[in-house]
């Protein structure tokens, strides 16, 4: 029996996600927005503050992103990476560009992903922007070729690489190595059409938690 590459921490972050999903359905609409508005006053005092700035901005920007407003979301994650007095805050640049992907904004998102290849020697950064490069590609161009070409350099792959591979390219050689090794992957479920769900495929798909 083969041993499944899966993470354990991409696995939380799915079961996190659905967790996340199950409390808010259970709390009143009013009672949400109450809340995300004092929250969000709560997090614009926290960026006065100069020591703060950066988790705060992050934490807005995660904020906006869950509540669905891509472009509050946008401004916080470059305002979080602005606000890091050595412009290291890498993680909000990949967040940014995950969401201008998403919007459509293919060029700038190549702008901040240039930009990390060019100033980092963060090996994590650089993988992810690389996976950004071409995903970008993928959806923009229908090229698939340099993802395809990533994957096979990524250690184990990653369940969000095969599925775009998967649906963009056709090719059920990448379904199958998904249903494989990722059984219990939110992709490997859709794929196996066992969801009940026919998931629409668009760049924001990268939104979901760990889809670098």
């Amino acid at each position: 029996m083969k041993k499944s590459p899966v993470k354990t921490d991409h696995m939380a972050s799915i079961r996190i996600s659905l967790i996340v999903v199950i409390l808010f359905s259970a709390i009143p609409l009013y009672s949400q927005n109450n809340h995300l508005a004092s929250e969000i006053e709560k997090l614009e005092k926290m960026a006065l503050e100069p020591g703060q700035k950066t988790t705060a901005y992050s934490r807005l920007a995660r904020l906006y992103q869950l509540s669905g407003d891509r472009e509050k979301a946008l401004v916080n994650w470059m305002a979080a990476a602005q606000a890091d007095p050595a412009r290291l805050y890498e993680p909000g640049i990949i967040e940014a560009a995950k969401l201008l992907i998403s919007m459509g904004e293919f060029d700038r998102a190549a702008a901040e992903l240039r930009g990390i290849l060019i100033s980092t020697n963060n090996p994590d950064s650089i993988q992810s922007a690389m996976n950004l490069f071409a995903r970008l590609e993928a959806f923009k161009n229908g090229d698939y070729n340099p993802l395809a070409l990533l994957a096979q350099t990524e250690p184990g792959f990653q369940s969000g690489t095969l599925y775009t591979l998967w649906r963009i390219s056709g090719d059920d050689a990448y379904k199958n190595i998904l249903l494989e090794y990722f059984p219990r992957s939110v992709e490997a479920v859709i794929a196996s059409n066992n969801s009940g769900v026919n998931a629409a495929f668009t760049p924001q798909w990268l939104l979901l938690p760990s889809r670098n």
